[in-house]
């Protein structure tokens, strides 16, 4: 593991896709962090009021060029040289990847500009390993080859949320066991959300998802 240099604070960055989703679940994570000594920098594609958000926390942003969505080969070039140029300036002790691009590309570069620190938090095996098509298969085939280069880092473990996740993972030996923590997901904060016993009657089910069918939403019904 890198060592950090005697004349700064260890460095630890999270890349995300997504600003307000790493607000919502993983800015505990980052308030533990700066806590322990670490300067925290977050990367995302612009997003002002999570930025606000997170700047008043005294964390450093840096603006990536990521649309979650996109597909297209120059701008997943661009995303990757972006992330290298950033690890070569920041030398972070830690880089902690949320979500597929950020654990695919982030991953990679880490490797590529020498290594360090990686965590992977893969908190599903998202529309890649459920959408159907011809199409989906192509893509499905280069994830898993780039799932094997990023996961396969010395220093590098994965976080999932699931047990079949994980168990389908190793089973196509996209990662190994030993590079593997099975966390049942991102918690709920007990100080926010308190504990109430059940009321009486009877009871009211609801499904709170996206409604797409990949979420459970037919099952459901």
């Amino acid at each position: 593991m890198s060592q950090p240099s005697a004349e700064r604070a260890r460095r630890v960055l999270f890349v995300v896709n997504e600003g307000s989703f790493f607000v919502s679940h993983r800015l505990p994570i980052a308030i533990a962090a700066q806590r322990a000594g670490f300067e925290v920098h977050v990367a995302m594609p612009h997003e002002s009021k999570a930025a606000t958000t997170l700047e008043a926390e005294g964390y450093h942003i840096h603006d990536l060029p990521l649309d979650r969505m996109a597909a297209k080969v120059r701008g997943e070039w661009q995303l990757f040289r972006a992330l290298c140029a950033l690890y070569r300036e920041l030398a972070p002790d830690i880089v902690h990847h949320i979500t597929v691009k950020p654990v695919l590309y982030g991953s990679i570069a880490r490797r590529v500009t020498g290594g360090g620190a990686v965590i992977n938090a893969i908190p599903g095996l998202g529309y890649l390993f459920v959408t159907r098509g011809k199409m989906a298969r192509v893509r499905r085939v280069i994830a898993e080859l780039l799932y094997k280069i990023a996961l396969g880092g010395r220093e590098t473990i994965s976080i999932f949320q699931n047990p079949d996740d994980v168990a389908l993972f190793v089973q196509r030996g996209l990662v190994k066991d030993r590079q593997v923590e099975l966390i049942r997901g991102s918690g709920v904060d007990l100080d926010e959300f308190a504990f109430l016993d059940e009321p009486e009657g009877v009871p009211l089910v609801i499904l709170p998802a996206r409604m797409l069918r990949d979420k459970g939403v037919v099952e459901f019904v």
